[in-house]
């Protein structure tokens, strides 16, 4: 372009979502999890000394978007278990728990969904609005989508790993 360099980058931020050059969704997986310790720090510094129910008030408002997380397809396992533990260390310092405190443990006393259920369910419900939608066009879309690689990825995700977990609790 009239002589000047064009600039490459491995990761760039579109719509508020980190697309990286090998299209992979663990840059976009690190935004979150720095987002889910950045709110935590924030509900610390600031509500600290309300009761466990607020606390778990606040902590399901301010962290339980997982913005554009049924997007998330292609990703390593490091990556979930990263931000899974991101979800429970987080979790466990703003309610005072301490580190040894089993994370299910926490989460059901709380009764707070864990990052796994929150994923779950943001799968689920994004699945359910493309399923169910009267649009013409995006029923087109979900026609052709059913042999795509992330509705298997969706449905792998949201019944096989669902059920062996209700199987083994």
């Amino acid at each position: 372009l009239k002589s000047s360099r064009l600039i490459f980058t491995s990761c760039a931020k579109y719509l508020g979502v980190s697309i990286s050059s090998g299209l992979t969704d663990d840059c976009d997986i690190s935004r979150q999890m720095h987002g889910f310790y950045v709110r935590c720090n924030y509900l610390v510094r600031n509500f600290m000394p309300c009761t466990d129910a607020a606390k778990c008030s606040r902590f399901t408002s301010f962290c339980a978007n997982i913005y554009a997380g049924h997007c998330w397809v292609n990703f390593k396992q490091s990556s979930l278990s990263k931000i899974t533990v991101a979800s429970n260390n987080s979790f466990r310092c703003f309610l005072s728990y301490p580190r040894y405190c089993r994370a299910s443990l926490m989460f059901v006393s709380s009764q707070v969904l864990s990052f796994p259920e929150l994923l779950w369910k943001c799968i689920f419900n994004f699945r359910q609005r493309l399923l169910y939608s009267t649009n013409a066009l995006i029923q087109n879309i979900v026609a052709c989508f059913y042999s795509s690689f992330a509705w298997r990825h969706w449905n792998r995700g949201l019944y096989s790993r669902f059920y062996d977990n209700l199987i083994l609790i």
